[in-house]
């Protein structure tokens, strides 16, 4: 049995155990559902890689090779580290639990008092980008066929109450695409024609979760409870966050849009735990997050079932070594 701890409140800080072994409590953490199908399938099959981001200088010598034998002179970019700051935790519970939502909220506070708004930079000329001089060189007619020479066609994006332009395939983005598809074939993976026509399958099952008849039902239950908590305005509990994160924003910004200094955020703090303690009680007094959980691996199976011989010739596009055989 845990030693007991008797305080003294009288002004002192000090406390009395009683007993002779004490023992310590682990901090809770957040239930784990299990892994999702399909991000189940992203960490069986697909290999980690490098960021999408981080230019190749392989690819960029071929767009070079590529512009020269066209006539173009092209400056292979090179990669620019770009300092970021990395949004810390809060301490003390985990985020999930119900320890940490009476402690932290949802952690806005917190973020905001550590990581206050600042006013953006004014843009600064990529330099990463050794053609931009090259480029506002140009008469418009050398622009465009320089641009068409490295990137294909660059029709305008429809409106968008237009019509809906397939994506384009690697072979008509110019030198762009025969480099990528010679020496950095897994960045056009996720522009691949075939891919997106997966992920719209996949999309369309994401939205169909807020449909599912179990979720609607775990979420009537859930507004029922929040409304007896003091917060029937939210429908639904993707939606406290969110809101949450509104309202702690607006003390920032006055009616001009320009960044106030230090506001109080005290009591919009204490509004922040209400909610989100209410909404992890709310959503444990109806299992919302088991439910949504189950309907989204029910969709997401179905999707698989239907999908994965296209979702296997993708892969075997991309990564043929990782493919199933």
């Amino acid at each position: 049995m845990c030693a007991m701890h008797l305080g003294i409140r009288a002004g002192l800080v000090a406390a009395v155990v009683v007993g002779t072994a004490a023992c310590s409590h682990a901090e809770p953490t957040p239930e784990d559902l299990g892994a999702l199908p399909l991000d189940a399938w992203v960490a069986t099959h697909l290999p980690d890689g490098t960021s999408l981001n981080q230019l190749d200088p392989s690819v960029e010598e071929a767009k070079a090779r590529c512009m020269a034998e066209q006539g173009f002179t092209y400056v292979p970019a090179r990669s620019v580290e770009v300092a970021s700051e990395e949004i810390a935790e809060p301490p003390g519970p985990a985020r999930g639990t119900r320890a940490f939502a009476e402690r932290h909220g949802y952690g806005i506070a917190w973020q905001l008092d550590e990581y206050p708004p600042q006013d953006e930079e004014a843009a600064e000329p990529d330099p990463s980008d050794p053609n931009e001089q090259l480029r506002q060189a140009m008469s418009e007619t050398e622009l465009a066929a320089w641009t068409r020479a490295l990137v294909g066609s660059m029709d305008d994006p429809p409106d968008d109450d237009g019509p809906v332009v397939p994506a384009r395939a690697w072979e008509e983005w110019g030198c762009t695409g025969e480099a990528l598809w010679e020496h950095g074939r897994s960045h056009l993976a996720y522009v691949d024609p075939d891919w997106l026509e997966v992920a719209a399958e996949i999309d369309t099952a994401q939205l169909a979760v807020s449909g599912h008849a179990d979720v609607l039902a775990a979420r009537a239950q859930w507004r029922e409870c929040m409304a007896v908590e003091g917060f029937g305005e939210r429908s639904a509990p993707e939606d406290v966050q969110p809101a949450m994160w509104e309202e702690m924003m607006r003390p920032f910004r006055d009616e001009t849009g320009a960044l106030l200094p230090d506001p109080d955020l005290t009591p919009l703090a204490e509004r922040e735990r209400a909610a989100a303690l209410a909404d992890w009680d709310c959503r444990a007094e109806s299992d919302y997050d088991a439910r949504e959980h189950a309907a989204r691996s029910e969709l997401q199976a179905d999707v698989l079932e239907r999908l994965e011989p296209q979702l296997a010739a993708w892969l075997g596009t991309y990564w043929p070594e990782a493919a199933p055989s």
